[in-house]
């Protein structure tokens, strides 16, 4: 009896140093790098760590898109990004993935990809000179890409539907 209670005493903290050390593992890194890139709970956390004003956030979003965002990535070292996915109300999935990044060769693989693309066109943002790529997702849903260079920032909308509300997100972006 005693026997047993001395292993399961030892398996308990053996159990609870390697939680120790997964918790200090997982701390490490942005203890050390501060401003690489990790997950924040919301938009003004991700904001506020980046220490940067002029974000562009949606204020529209059409009836397909789920509010709160799903997932918001943020680095504020080599240079700026904020990296939003938002789900769907009627599908699974991110169906709204918005990107913006202080450099032009920033690229931050989506779950929203155009996998058949049918036009690619210039479009007039706002007197903003953007390109608008509409074509199929890999399951055959109509996806499209607008991308504009506002300010500092390279700016990438992604979204599985047609044009037409893609357009009216990015037209609604303000800081």
């Amino acid at each position: 009896m005693r026997e047993s209670l001395r292993g399961l005493l030892s398996f308990a903290a053996i159990v609870l140093v390697l939680l120790a050390a997964l918790k200090l593992l997982n701390w490490a890194p942005t203890a050390l790098d501060p401003g690489g890139m990790r997950e924040y709970p919301s938009l003004s956390a991700a904001t506020a760590a980046l220490q940067v004003e002029d974000l562009l956030v949606p204020s529209y979003f059409p009836e397909q898109v789920r509010w709160p965002p799903r997932s918001i990535l943020a680095q504020s070292k080599p240079y700026p990004v904020l990296a939003v996915a938002y789900a769907g109300t009627r599908r699974d999935g991110v169906v709204l993935h918005t990107t913006q990044a202080a450099s032009a060769e920033f690229a931050l693989e989506s779950s929203i990809a155009l996998t058949t693309v049918r036009e690619i066109v210039p479009y007039d943002l706002n007197g903003r000179q953007a390109t608008l790529a509409v074509g199929l997702c890999s399951d055959g849903e109509p996806c499209s890409r607008l991308t504009w260079q506002q300010g500092r920032y390279w700016m990438k909308i992604e979204m599985v539907s047609s044009p037409f509300e893609l357009i009216r997100i990015a037209e609604s972006m303000r800081p």
